[in-house]
């Protein structure tokens, strides 16, 4: 067990109702002056949890702001179109480059059902057909 020397806080932390190993985690991290790598570290355990929960992400794009209702069916989509998923967390962006419809952008893979993209396939099909 790694010792928990007081000048690094360890106690202070434990105080706050970190467990012994997260304090002397913390207290290492302090010592060696490398803080700025929690947030990454953090990232990367979320991502790790996320895995073995077969938990994913996924960025919602709407023209305008959607109503509930409206993301929601989105979302069940989504969740229904990839049932390896318990659960796909949600974020919503709005970009109104997209004129209407959505984009579902997620961990490997897009689902375009905006108008723009139905806009420019039905301009290029009428520019290769004349």
């Amino acid at each position: 067990q790694l010792a928990c020397p007081l000048d690094l806080g360890c106690h202070s932390v434990q105080k706050l109702g970190f467990s012994d190993s997260v304090s002397q985690f913390l207290a290492f991290v302090t010592k060696e002056n490398a803080s700025a790598t929690l947030p990454k570290i953090a990232d990367a355990f979320d991502e790790i949890l996320m895995a073995h929960n077969k938990e994913s992400r996924a960025t919602i794009v709407v023209a305008k702001t959607a109503s509930r209702e409206a993301v929601a069916e989105v979302e069940k989509l989504v969740q229904e179109t990839f049932p390896e998923y318990k659960k796909i967390h949600f974020t919503v962006r709005v970009d109104p480059t997209i004129v209407g419809g959505f984009i579902v952008e997620g961990e490997g893979f897009t689902i375009d059902r905006s108008k723009a993209t139905m806009i420019n396939k039905f301009k290029k099909a009428l520019s290769v057909s004349a």
